[in-house]
């Protein structure tokens, strides 16, 4: 992860980036052979290994406004689980190495805003937040729901309004 801040005239302004990309990702069942799941979904019900996940920001913030913006990025995927439609091809050992569902890759945008209230308990502040701004579903994952329950949010645009005491 990154960030930098810096003043201007103008208010002062944020950019930063945090992600996540997976280098190698290796899977063993029994006394199997180790196999790669790397950039793939549903082989294991616990972890999806999605190779690239990232949230950008840039924020504005002058006296006591301020703008935040996230951009949320999980990279295109294949789905490996036993829903899948295109079969998982298996080499010899019976390890998979391709095959699979392609998955198509998720951007959102969320948005926070706030006004700090000087004066009252110590800059409190009210503000509101919009996750998933242009309320984007989330790509296609054959199962049960329609996405995938362990990189997808069905809950569409959600807006929050609220008050946040500062008591220090």
């Amino acid at each position: 992860s990154a960030s930098y801040t810096f003043p201007t005239d103008y208010g002062r302004f944020t950019i930063g980036d945090a992600f996540t990309y997976l280098m190698e990702f290796n899977q063993q069942t029994g006394s199997g052979p180790t196999f790669s799941i790397l950039n793939t979904d549903g082989f294991n019900s616990t972890f999806p290994s999605i190779q690239l996940n990232g949230r950008g920001t840039v924020g504005w913030s002058l006296g006591p406004y301020s703008v935040t913006g996230f951009v949320n990025y999980t990279s295109g995927y294949r789905n490996y689980s036993a829903t899948t439609v295109n079969p998982i091809i298996t080499n010899s050992q019976g390890a998979p190495v391709g095959g699979g569902d392609k998955v198509a890759a998720n951007i959102t945008v969320d948005l926070h805003l706030a006004y700090t209230i000087p004066n009252l308990l110590k800059k409190s502040q009210v503000y509101l937040d919009v996750s998933n701004l242009f309320d984007s579903n989330p790509p296609f994952f054959n199962s049960t729901y329609g996405y995938d329950p362990l990189a997808g949010d069905p809950i569409g645009r959600m807006v929050t309004l609220g008050f946040r005491a500062n008591f220090d």
